[in-house]
């Protein structure tokens, strides 16, 4: 048999060509490493600079923003004074950041007084001393169209109560016995969006 005769430096030659496992990769690669690292940091920055942004725009527009909810038709005022209807004393009201508030004192209620017509019954309502007139839902002890047997005082008993806008229906303009304007009745309240909703002497729409 012939054996084939095979040069040393051949084994040599061949070996050039191998890579050892362990060798660490190429320039190539630790470069193209590099800039996706670096590409990913400058991703992740983004987010940041939205959200300071975002946060930026709502700080300005929670200092823009003003009331957004309905309000109340009050009469605007610069004394207790300015409030006063009719013969009513200044004591009765206060001027409060320009508008007239009714002063409510919590008055212990008159038997003779109360009871003087025969009808009224001192009974407490919210845990106040007050002047009822008890009644039976569907008779006729309350004084119609403004008020209804729709209370409760302390005790559970039945009382007349004025009906919520005055006995407006859900939607409709409220409106003073004088026939101003107070809102339009909204959840049993009327309540204004615009100071053209009032037009009683002075009155404005307030919110806030």
């Amino acid at each position: 048999m012939r054996r084939r005769w095979i040069a040393p430096w051949t084994y040599a030659i061949v070996g050039l060509g191998c890579s050892d496992p362990a060798s660490p990769p190429p320039v190539e690669a630790s470069t193209s490493t590099t800039e996706s690292t670096l590409g990913s940091s400058t991703t992740t920055t983004e987010p940041s600079s939205t959200t300071a942004i975002a946060d930026s725009t709502n700080s300005a527009g929670s200092v823009d923003s003003g009331p957004q909810g309905p309000g109340t038709c009050a009469a605007t005022c610069q004394l207790p004074a300015d409030c006063v209807v009719a013969t009513e004393p200044a004591s009765d009201w206060e001027c409060n950041a320009g508008f007239c508030d009714a002063v409510v004192t919590a008055e212990r209620c008159d038997l003779f007084t109360c009871g003087i017509e025969g009808v009224g019954v001192c009974a407490p309502v919210a845990g106040i001393s007050t002047c009822t007139i008890p009644c039976t839902p569907g008779g006729t002890e309350c004084s119609a169209p403004l008020d209804d047997c729709i209370g409760v005082d302390d005790l559970g008993t039945s009382i007349c109560a004025p009906l919520p806008c005055g006995g407006v229906a859900e939607g409709e303009p409220c409106v003073t016995p004088t026939g101003d304007a107070r809102g339009t009745c909204i959840a049993g309240e009327c309540l204004c969006m615009v100071d053209e909703e009032c037009t009683a002497r002075d009155a404005v729409c307030r919110r806030g």
